[in-house]
């Protein structure tokens, strides 16, 4: 500790800031890499390590070695130089504790009589969902779309009183269902109140996000355009990730970026930056080399990691 305080005294003199500088602007690949993997370290002044960070380039290079080096020593470096930004910067606002269920379950959907629906929907597996189709329509522009409510028909489903739905499971369709009646988690409905913790069991693997009944009734949002199911899903999805293990964080990251969920994404890239306790070197660099590889698009990837971090310099 003496002797970093001692380094970082060096670092913010005006000599020692200029040779840093300079050092970030001209040094080989791999100076300048060592460079950028030290500063979150030595310059404490935050005016001085903004400015080296931000308008010199040091973040980006970090990024670009996180995501691009195939040394997993420097990797992790780079890794925990972002992950010393974040701690100790503005310490982010503690997300609420996850709603429990109420002690009398509320399901509008369930209180329906077959009388008041007017509607079947037919999944992949044959079973019928019973709904209302102004419900429907109301709450989903894609619904809306397909069975023509408010408008002139365009599609054979404005007609048909059982309509077929394809690529959605059973249970994921009673999740989209329940909420466009009316039903919450929140609220003890039994179809929606097993979303609100992802729970993995206490050993093993566990499912990933994606195959868990969260994850796939985020995706069937996103695709039936249930903006409010989507957003509310989304932040249980980032509230859950603690439960996921340190190699399941990688997935989860990429399921967030095909299906455009930015909030998810980067809690995601949060919590494999500070998981705790850290990860080893070898293995935080496997993580990022995976997450790397995998990504459909890796400028994408860099901004995101950018803007998360950015927030803390």
């Amino acid at each position: 500790e003496v002797l970093l305080r001692n380094l970082s005294v060096q670092a913010e003199s005006p000599f020692g800031a200029g040779a840093v500088t300079h050092l970030l602007l001209s040094g080989s690949r791999s100076d300048r890499e060592r460079c950028g993997i030290a500063l979150p370290l030595l310059c404490r002044n935050e005016t001085l390590r903004r400015k080296l960070l931000l308008d010199h380039g040091g973040l980006h290079l970090l990024l670009e070695t996180l995501l691009g080096s195939e040394d997993p020593v420097t990797t992790f470096g780079a890794a925990d130089g972002l992950a010393w930004i974040l701690g100790s910067g503005s310490p982010d606002a503690e997300p609420p504790p996850l709603p429990s269920p109420r002690a009398a379950p509320c399901c509008p959907y369930g209180e329906l009589s077959a009388s008041a629906t007017d509607l079947r929907l037919l999944l992949d597996g044959g079973e019928r969902l019973a709904a209302r189709r102004s419900a429907l329509c109301r709450g989903s522009e894609v619904f809306a779309a397909m069975l023509g409510e408010g408008g002139p028909p365009r599609y054979l489903e404005w007609s048909q009183r059982e309509v077929k739905i394809q690529g959605l499971a059973q249970d994921v369709g009673e999740v989209l269902v329940h909420h466009l009646h009316g039903c919450q988690a929140e609220g003890g409905c039994p179809v929606l109140a097993p979303l609100l913790p992802l729970l993995l069991p206490p050993e093993g693997d566990g499912p990933e996000l994606e195959t868990s009944l969260l994850g796939r009734s985020l995706a069937a949002s996103a695709q039936f355009l249930l903006s409010d199911l989507r957003c509310h899903l989304q932040e249980l999805a980032a509230r859950s990730l603690r439960a996921l293990l340190a190699h399941q964080l990688p997935a989860a990251c990429l399921f967030a970026e095909r299906h455009s969920l930015p909030g998810l994404q980067s809690a995601c890239l949060r919590q494999l930056l500070l998981r705790q306790p850290p990860l080893s070197p070898p293995a935080s660099a496997l993580h990022w080399r995976h997450l790397a590889e995998q990504t459909a698009d890796l400028p994408a990837l860099l901004s995101a990691l950018r803007a998360l971090v950015s927030q803390h310099v």
